[in-house]
């Protein structure tokens, strides 16, 4: 007796129907902001993803408007990357 390609996937499901009702189910609990971003288990870490790059390119702006901030933009660039860079490191590891 041979198992149908659906059962062999998920063999929990009886038929396509279920398999739609799961996949339409799943989309309405991660909403419009998950379809983009992810699913609730990814969201701190595409949190973390959007204020790195928003504070990189905020205190890169502030580089290109005002050369004598430089020096300053450089230490405090260096320390955000560092901190998102390991907050978003320790988040991957779970």
């Amino acid at each position: 007796m041979t198992q149908s390609p659906l059962k062999k996937l998920h063999p929990d499901l009886s038929s396509t129907e279920d398999l739609e009702f799961k996949l339409k189910h799943k989309a309405q609990e991660i909403g419009k902001v998950g379809a983009v971003l992810g699913a609730r288990e990814n969201a701190a870490l595409y949190i973390a993803g959007i204020f790195l790059l928003a504070t990189v390119g905020i205190l890169g702006l502030v580089m290109i408007f005002d050369p004598a901030l430089r020096p300053d933009v450089v230490a405090t660039l260096s320390t955000v990357v560092a901190a998102a860079l390991g907050y978003i490191g320790g988040l991957t590891k779970k």
